[in-house]
């Protein structure tokens, strides 16, 4: 609740060069849902009521008198589809507004199915109307009964438009892209014997300009810098004049689709870990140079759950949203319980001696990580999927490479036939098959199930 708040201040009081924008502006942040201004589980309290002057204050629009912009939070009723939907067409007409939709709990989302299924996740294919709107939906199994544990995340996992058979640079539309591009390069360049980096940064230029991907550097985790591969390219060009080969171009291409990928998505699912990763994406979330619509399955047991804290440096400017955590590394928030504080030792064993690799998402991972602290557990890594949708294959494969020695699970806390399972199984094991072809090593792993049954409730 706190790095929630730090978010919204954030984006209030510090001025973006916005894409969407001619100048640097503050955003202005809307929420609404219901009992939000408090928070569902007393979390929030983004007003207070004077008990003498029954007058509401908001603490976030008095960060910096007269140079921020406002914080406006409406409790609404019990009407999803009629509120989500006007959120969803306010942030088609404010571009510098952060629009925020609350579910009480996420189960009540499926009252707003229709516009879920008809505007946010199909409307920017549909119209050319890309949003940023951002759902909120508490989700998680805390004994609440089956009406009052899920957000469905398999629905919007469903909706999203990723190929869980392929990888970006290997779809048939990238291909297609690839080859045309590389006979219009040839052509271009035909008549003078080769084509300068100058020529060859306009030509990808335009010829990028048709696809949701720009050319430029973006401050997203895993992007490839086109000037880069520019510099390396024509470093030892002489005359400034290079003919690129067919494999150069497609290489490149592949490298550059992959690393920009997020902007072919037609919305992101997530489901965060850390006080410090919900402050990072929902900043993001506004600073990205192009605009999707944002669902975010927000924890109620975490709220109060010790462990479940973030360090001040997390929140540094250095630190960015993270898209896989793995453990003891970069965005742990548990990095610091990694050594014996007597010895020194690390607790996990050398990576070449791990036996299992257990990926998760959501608040599942603190339960499992105090069983295998209880118990000593000394040979099983854990590995978080906060980013979802689009599927985050670069991150998913980097992280298991580095455990050569071990199988794969993946362990959830909903029922077999819901969550992540169905989703993420493909695409997991479409990305091991990938990474095993181009390392020479026929015998790719697969990931396993471990969790609830199915069951229709």
């Amino acid at each position: 609740a706190m790095a929630e708040q730090l978010a919204f201040g954030a984006l209030m009081v510090h001025q973006f060069q916005q894409v969407v924008l001619p100048d640097a502006a503050n955003f202005h942040v809307r929420l609404s849902g219901q009992d939000c201004s408090r928070g569902t589980f007393n979390q929030r309290h983004a007003v207070v009521w004077d008990q003498v002057t029954s007058q509401p204050y908001v603490p976030l629009n008095n960060i910096k008198p007269g140079g921020q912009d406002t914080f406006k939070v409406w409790d609404s009723p019990l009407s999803e589809a009629g509120v989500l939907g006007f959120e969803y067409g306010y942030s088609l007409d404010n571009h510098n507004t952060m629009v925020l939709w609350e579910a009480q709990f996420g189960d009540f989302a499926n009252n707003a199915q229709v516009v879920i299924d008809q505007f946010i996740a199909s409307g920017e294919d549909k119209w050319a109307q890309p949003s940023r709107l951002t759902m909120l939906l508490p989700h998680g199994y805390d004994g609440q009964g089956p009406d009052h544990s899920s957000a469905r995340i398999e629905r919007f996992l469903q909706l999203s438009n990723d190929d869980p058979d392929t990888l970006p640079g290997n779809a048939p539309k990238h291909k297609k892209l690839i080859a045309d591009g590389y006979r219009a390069m040839i052509a271009a360049s035909k008549m003078s014997g080769g084509i300068s980096k100058t020529e060859m940064l306009s030509f990808l230029t335009d010829l990028l300009k048709g696809t949701k991907t720009t050319v430029g550097d973006e401050d997203l985790e895993g992007s490839v810098p086109i000037l880069e591969w520019l510099d390396h390219l024509f470093q030892d060009k002489k005359n400034g004049k290079y003919k690129i080969t067919y494999r150069d171009w497609d290489k490149f291409m592949v490298q550059y689709i992959r690393g920009h990928f997020e902007k072919d998505a037609n919305l992101f699912v997530v489901n965060v870990t850390t006080p410090a990763q919900y402050f990072h994406v929902l900043r993001m979330q506004m600073r990205r140079p192009y605009a999707k619509p944002l669902v975010v399955m927000t924890p109620k047991w975490l709220l109060h759950h010790r462990p479940c804290t973030s360090a001040l440096q997390d929140f540094s400017t250095e630190a960015y949203f993270t898209r896989v955590i793995d453990d003891g590394k970069f965005s742990d928030n548990t990095r610091h319980l990694a050594h014996n504080p007597t010895t020194g030792e690390p607790y996990l064993l050398e990576a070449e001696r791990v036996r299992r690799v257990v990926m998760c998402s959501g608040q599942v991972y603190y339960r499992l990580s105090n069983f295998r602290r209880a118990n000593r557990i000394r040979d099983i890594v854990l590995v978080r999927l906060e980013m979802i949708a689009p599927f985050p294959h670069d991150r998913v494969t980097g992280i298991i490479r580095g455990y050569k020695n071990a199988d794969l699970v993946w362990c959830q806390e909903e029922p077999k036939n819901m969550g992540a399972w169905t989703y993420v199984q493909p695409r997991i094991n479409t990305a091991m098959r990938d990474m095993c072809q181009a390392e020479g090593d026929l015998a790719a792993r697969e990931v396993q199930y471990v969790g609830r049954a199915a069951s229709a409730a």
